[in-house]
């Protein structure tokens, strides 16, 4: 994916780009989530945190890989105490941490 992509070449200005131009209104569904939290790791892995943070109200339903990106790309800017924040967020909101949630916040906790 294109937008994957530019998250690894922390390319912000591609990836608006590529959203821009390709990418039509989203309207909820499954497959529209996975998208967005493809596009809020690129937001962070470029350190565009407000674009991201946006991203992530945004969505109408949220799930643990929603949770996931905003966690793993906070890491990524070593903002140890805001991917801890979502780690805790899911479960108050009732969302489950899965198993790259516990790693994430156990490889968290190692760096820190």
């Amino acid at each position: 994916m294109a937008i994957k992509a530019c998250a690894h070449l922390k390319d912000l200005q591609k990836g608006k780009q590529i959203i821009r131009e390709n990418i039509p209104n989203f309207n909820g569904n499954k497959k529209c989530n996975k998208l967005k939290d493809a596009m809020i790791e690129m937001y962070l892995h470029c350190g565009d945190v407000d674009s991201a943070q946006l991203m992530f109200e945004g969505l109408r339903n949220k799930d643990i890989r929603s949770y996931n990106a905003m966690i793993k790309g906070f890491m990524h800017l070593k903002q140890y105490k805001k991917a801890l924040l979502y780690y805790d967020l899911s479960n108050s909101e009732n969302i489950p941490n899965d198993e790259v949630s516990h790693l994430f916040a156990q490889s968290v906790y190692e760096q820190w």
